[in-house]
């Protein structure tokens, strides 16, 4: 059974969803289709190279791109104090 959760006004790139599994902490964001704003609180969680790495994506790559690194520093949050940018490799994986 699948149950859909609709909450309005939830702010882009918000922490909604933490699960702890067997082999790490899995995290997830809310995404938006709509343009990037660079507020404080997207601001507060990437590292400057990511910014600049997003910054040059576009629509919902760019979108999706830093909802993905915001819900990995969320992950890596519980494990570690120190922050390291987490770019991509030619294929986008994450680096």
């Amino acid at each position: 059974m699948i149950f859909f959760l609709l909450i309005p006004f939830v702010t882009n790139f918000q922490l909604c969803y933490r699960s702890a599994l067997p082999h790490g902490l899995l995290c997830g964001v809310n995404i938006s289709r709509d343009p990037i704003d660079w507020d404080a609180s997207c601001m507060a969680v990437l590292t400057q190279q990511e910014v600049d790495f997003a910054k040059g994506l576009k629509g919902l790559r760019q979108s999706s791109w830093i909802a993905g690194r915001i819900a990995a520093h969320h992950a890596l949050s519980y494990y570690t104090n120190e922050r390291t940018s987490i770019l991509s490799d030619p294929f986008g994986c994450p680096i």
